[in-house]
C-alpha cells in the first residue's frame, strides 16, 4: 500500500466487537454485489486466490481475497481524484447502501456507514489526508 493510499475493507453488518482478520467468516458476500464490484475498475488481474482491479485514471485498487473458495476480505485502496467528483468512490459507498455493508478503516480501526461525511469524518484522521488535502473536493 503506497502511503497516498486511504485503505478501506466492506465488511458485513457488524454486531458487537470486530475482528479485523474474520469480517467474512460468518457470512460471505453477495454474489452480486461481487459482481457489480468487479466491474468498477477496468485493469483485472488475479493470482491464486486473489483479485486485483486498479483504475486507469488514478491508482486505486479494489482486491477481494480469497482463501479455500471463501471470501476472506473485499478491500478497497482509494487514492482520490484531483479536484473532480470521484464515481468509484460515489459507485463503492452505493454498493455498500445496497447490500447493508460497512467500511472498516485499517487505520483508524473504525467501522464507518457508507456516507460521505462518516468517510470524510475517519479519512481526516488518516495518513493519506496529509498526502491529498489541498486538492480534494469529492467528498463536499
Amino acid at each position: 500500500m503506497a502511503g497516498y493510499h486511504y485503505k478501506l475493507q466492506l465488511i458485513p453488518r457488524v454486531s458487537g466487537s470486530i475482528d479485523d482478520k474474520d469480517y467474512w467468516e460468518h457470512e460471505q458476500p453477495a454474489v452480486e454485489m461481487l459482481s457489480e464490484y468487479r466491474k468498477l475498475l477496468p485493469n483485472d488481474n488475479a493470482w491464486g486466490e486473489t483479485e486485483e482491479f486498479r483504475s486507469k485514471a488514478n491508482l486505486s485498487v479494489l482486491y477481494v481475497w480469497w482463501d479455500e473458495e471463501k471470501v476472506l476480505s473485499v478491500m478497497f485502496e482509494y487514492a482520490p481524484e484531483d479536484n473532480v467528483s470521484d464515481e468509484l468512490l460515489n459507485s463503492v459507498l452505493r454498493l455498500c447502501k445496497k447490500y447493508g455493508y460497512f467500511l472498516y478503516s485499517e487505520e483508524t480501526k473504525s467501522v464507518i456507514a457508507p456516507s460521505k461525511n462518516d468517510l470524510w469524518q475517519d479519512f481526516q484522521r488518516c495518513r493519506p489526508y496529509k498526502f491529498n488535502k489541498d486538492r480534494l473536493n469529492e467528498f463536499f
